[in-house]
């Protein structure tokens, strides 16, 4: 994978980013991000930090985010009870307080999206109801 990036970034110079998600299904963790920068000598590359996905895979998503805070370049705001349900923003057991914070103290200038997957689990509330529970959240951020 890193052959392949490093020769998509040799071969184009426009000002974009090419980000990977960390993520329980494809297997991509904060750790092997971070390997996987090690690979690519381009500062476009980059992760997309979902939190509650290092949570659901058991791992400790607060050291995992500070691994990769260097390399952020979004993150997705989605909240899990502790048994890894999806539930609204600030309703499980995901701390964006301190994930925010951190990011925040290491310069992050980033995207942050509400990410809100209705389509895979019809049981979450519709989009109108999550977007106005991540508006109330950050208001107190």
């Amino acid at each position: 994978m890193a052959d392949v990036l490093n020769k998509v970034f040799a071969s184009y110079d426009e000002d974009i980013s090419l980000c990977i998600q960390n993520h329980r299904v494809s297997g991509i963790s904060c750790e092997e991000a971070v390997q996987l920068k090690k690979l690519i000598s381009d500062e476009r590359f980059g992760i997309i930090l979902s939190p509650e996905h290092e949570y659901i895979m058991g791992n400790d998503y607060i050291k995992e985010a500070e691994k990769v805070l260097d390399i952020t370049k979004v993150i997705y705001i989605a909240d899990c009870d502790k048994d890894g349900k999806l539930c609204l923003i600030g309703e499980g057991v995901i701390d964006f307080n301190k994930v925010m914070e951190m990011l925040k103290n290491k310069g992050f200038d980033g995207n942050v999206s509400l990410k809100w997957e209705k389509c895979w689990h019809e049981e979450l509330p519709e989009c109108e109801i999550a977007f106005e529970g991540f508006n109330k959240y950050f208001k107190r951020v």
